[in-house]
């Protein structure tokens, strides 16, 4: 199979040039991400699962209005999972994001704009979730691992506009899901409503190219062709800006010229990749068939319901 390092010779090859295989070779990487960001190759999909930790209501909280400190009346040290980040905290109303915790002490972001609690019942949740590090796209299906049942897959707006102050917290499970602001560089996810006790979500990503060295193989769904096409426009570069260094003004045109025509070539291979590349996907398809097949005991009609309360 094809590696950084042989496509970039036959680039190198290809214009007689004296530009070194390593610059070349990383040329070559950027054209791979670039195909990687117009389509969202097979060979980088993978099937993710994500804990959602359980809303955490131990013991009481005391907040004054106007203030950042939440006192708890016991330790919470041991539910909260995976940091901090993205945990909210709501003893009223409104949901507010903390920023700091020790085991019975919670600092808000934003000081407390409700009536003062003391003593009272509260709720934390982990709104925003981390997903794996490596997902670069996340897919549209989700499926809900403890009841077998799809998510329905929303945007963050429509997440808003149907459920703003988020109000449920219960046994039932999350029913919607979407994705959420990137927390230190990884992407998150928002299931509502939330859950009183922890779950497990199965997921598609597409992970981001892997930082590979130049005489590590490529995925054979990567054509070497396509990805010589691509670093053949910056070679052309390369040799344009040289010969107009040295002031040979038709020789930096005539790279020019090759460097636009070699940019149309490049953008039809890459219509061919994403071609090639179409048709249903079969992660998609192996969700939906994981989250549409029944086993027993699932609850199916309102007979099933029912019974199932005896």
């Amino acid at each position: 199979m094809a590696t950084l390092e042989s496509i970039a010779t036959q680039v190198v090859a290809a214009v007689g040039s004296d530009i070194g295989y390593p610059i070349v070779a990383e040329w070559v990487r950027a054209r791979y991400q670039q195909l990687a960001t117009r389509v969202k190759l097979k060979h980088l999909r993978q099937l993710g699962q994500v804990n959602i930790p359980a809303a955490v209501s131990t013991g009481t909280a005391t907040v004054a209005r106007g203030s950042n400190t939440v006192t708890l009346s016991t330790s919470i040290q041991s539910q909260i999972s995976g940091g901090i980040h993205g945990w909210f905290f709501r003893a009223g109303v409104v949901w507010y994001e903390v920023a700091e915790y020790t085991a019975t002490t919670l600092t808000l972001k934003t000081p407390y704009a409700e009536n003062s609690v003391t003593a009272g019942a509260y709720a934390m949740v982990s709104r925003y979730t981390k997903l794996d590090p490596a997902a670069a796209w996340v897919g549209r299906s989700w499926v809900h691992a403890r009841l077998r049942r799809p998510l329905q897959h929303t945007t963050m707006d429509k997440l808003n506009s149907m459920a703003s102050y988020r109000p449920l917290i219960g046994s039932g499970g999350p029913q919607w899901v979407a994705e959420g602001p990137e927390l230190e560089g990884v992407k998150t996810v928002e299931v509502y409503p939330y859950s009183t006790t922890s779950e497990a979500l199965f997921y598609v990503y597409w992970r981001d190219v892997p930082a590979i060295s130049i005489t590590e193989e490529l995925s054979s769904r990567v054509k070497d062709y396509i990805l010589k096409e691509g670093a053949l426009i910056d070679c052309y570069r390369y040799k344009m800006a040289k010969a107009a260094d040295d002031q040979k003004i038709e020789a930096a045109a005539f790279y020019r010229n090759e460097m636009r025509t070699q940019e149309t070539k490049w953008e039809r291979y890459l219509l061919e990749a994403i071609q090639a590349d179409q048709g249903e996907d079969d992660g998609q398809f192996i969700l939906k068939t994981l989250s549409s097949g029944s086993a027993p005991g699932d609850i199916r009609t309102a007979r099933d319901q029912v019974w199932s309360r005896f």
